[in-house]
């Protein structure tokens, strides 16, 4: 996406300086774990805004499943747990230290390394629909939190290129995945709005926006925001796409698992 493309020799340049312990990983990681994951139990939920400035994502409410998510967006500690274990690919900014400590997220990942990490553990990508209920509750919250507006203390966002928030909380990249602990989701789950924008296992269709149908291109959704994007991007109903084999600065995920 256009705004990440200013940022990538900055960090290329970082990358060279790094000091980012390649050994960091998590002993506790195992397979069908529901340690650290939320239990979303089957409702309504309210999907969707009619005030949302780009088209395909009106308002509705639809029953969903129940289902577990995990309780944090995926940490490069973890991550890199399946790498050593020669099950992820490397992500594109692996050693750059603004964005590299254990429990920050990992970004640099794509559709599809998303969905080998989420299988490898016994999980999967959430869908759209599935996301957007653990990020606003059953009333159909605007943010996690409620309907409050957003400052820069409930969210990391604005940072970077965005800038609305450096002056106040004088950070520019991620955050740790337990951040803002005040302003989970009704259900419990975090930063599910900035921070990194999320993989989910939803396609983005082409005629949704101003972008020729191209073929053999498939395009996912990705929701939420990330440390850079202003407010208007920061909302529990945001999305945007990006092509399945992207590995953009400001994309990580989160897994989710059906009940058996």
């Amino acid at each position: 996406m256009r705004y990440f493309i200013s940022f990538f020799i900055i960090f290329i340049v970082s990358s060279c300086q790094s000091d980012y312990k390649l050994d960091i990983i998590n002993k506790n990681l195992k397979k069908d774990s529901l340690e650290d994951m939320i239990l979303i139990s089957k409702g309504k939920a309210i999907i969707g805004n009619d005030k949302w400035f780009e088209k395909g994502h009106k308002k509705k409410v639809i029953d969903v499943n129940s289902f577990y998510i995990d309780k944090y967006e995926v940490s490069n500690k973890n991550y890199n747990t399946c790498f050593k274990a020669k099950v992820c690919k490397r992500p594109e900014f692996y050693g750059v230290k603004e964005l590299n400590s254990a429990m920050q997220p990992v970004v640099g990942v794509s559709f599809d390394d998303a969905t080998a990490y989420c299988k490898w553990l016994g999980k999967r990508l959430p869908t759209e629909e599935e996301w957007e209920k653990a990020a606003r509750g059953p009333n159909g919250n605007i943010y996690p939190w409620g309907n409050n507006l957003i400052t820069c203390d409930k969210a990391v966002y604005g940072g970077s290129w965005g800038k609305d928030c450096i002056k106040d909380n004088k950070f520019k990249y991620t955050k740790s995945v337990d951040s803002n602990s005040k302003f989970k989701s009704y259900y419990g789950v975090y930063n599910m709005v900035g921070n990194a924008w999320e993989w989910v296992d939803s396609d983005y269709k082409v005629r949704y926006f101003n972008k020729p149908d191209t073929a053999n291109v498939r395009y996912k959704t990705i929701k939420g925001g990330c440390f850079g994007s202003s407010s208007k991007y920061v909302v529990a109903y945001s999305r945007r796409w990006e092509r399945s084999y992207q590995r953009t600065i400001g994309t990580g995920f989160r897994c989710a698992k059906s009940l058996k």
